[in-house]
């Protein structure tokens, strides 16, 4: 772990980020470092957005801008940049609110994937038993109906199936 002041604060970031850090924010990383670790990074300040944004449902710019002290331009330019290659997405993720934010891609499949488990436990299959009996009510078979309107509902029921003239 490495202490370094960000946004001005004192904030402990992990030795191997030094490099990232440095490249985006032009922090000091200290001496005694490997050389591999201190290799320049090809896109620091996506990275550590990317990064925000993987934790923040949803990531306003505004609040990456401050966390990392940063213009907000450079944040909204690297969000759209990981937005064009898909690894965020722009949108409204919570109920009730209009303002927009942004998500990592990777999160939002997971959390569609968690919820439609949750809703796929929630319709459970019934038993054999019930099912026969819904369907004998259903179909009215237990109370059989009689005169005009009965015969207009099957009617309407099997209104566009292909039968035989004979049945």
């Amino acid at each position: 772990m490495i202490e370094c002041r960000i946004a001005g604060e004192v904030r402990y970031i992990a030795a191997e980020d030094a490099a990232r850090y440095r490249d985006a924010m032009g922090i000091t990383p200290p001496r005694g470092l490997p050389a591999v670790i201190l290799q320049p990074s090809e896109n620091p300040v996506e990275d550590l957005i990317g990064r925000f944004a993987r934790r923040q449902i949803p990531c306003r710019f505004e609040a990456a801008a401050r966390r990392f002290g940063l213009a907000p331009t450079a944040v909204q330019a690297a969000l759209k940049e990981l937005g064009s290659r898909g690894r965020v997405v722009e949108g409204e993720f919570l109920p009730g609110q209009r303002e927009r934010g942004w998500c990592d891609a990777d999160v939002l499949r997971q959390l569609k994937r968690r919820s439609l488990a949750r809703l796929r436990q929630q319709i459970k299959p019934v038993e054999q038993a019930a099912l026969a009996r819904f369907l004998v009510d259903w179909q009215g078979i237990s109370q059989p109906r009689r005169g005009l309107d009965s015969l207009l509902d099957v009617i309407q029921q099997l209104q566009g199936i292909a039968l035989p003239a004979s049945d």
